[in-house]
């Protein structure tokens, strides 16, 4: 499973659902919506009538987290990361 949404993947899409993000990191849905809530600055939200949906940003972001975890740095240590500026793109 990719840390990012390649080319090849959904990236046309300009929205995706809780399920898609779950699909796409092998995440589950207590730990999308804990890193929303805790990444609230760096995780855009929208709404609609099919429950929340995350923006192509937001759905990398989250794959960036993932990403940053799987190197072992702590949630703080990541928020502190991405609040500096710093992008990485998740590999």
């Amino acid at each position: 499973m990719s840390d990012e949404i390649s080319n090849t993947d959904t990236v046309k899409k300009p929205d995706y659902s809780i399920d898609d993000i779950m699909e796409l990191y092998g995440l589950d849905q207590w730990t999308i919506r804990m890193w929303a809530y805790w990444f609230e600055i760096h995780i855009h939200l929208s709404a609609d009538s099919n429950g929340i949906l995350f923006n192509r940003h937001a759905a990398e972001q989250i794959g960036e987290i993932r990403s940053l975890m799987k190197k072992k740095m702590k949630l703080k240590e990541i928020r502190k990361y991405l609040e500096s500026g710093n992008n990485l793109k998740a590999t």
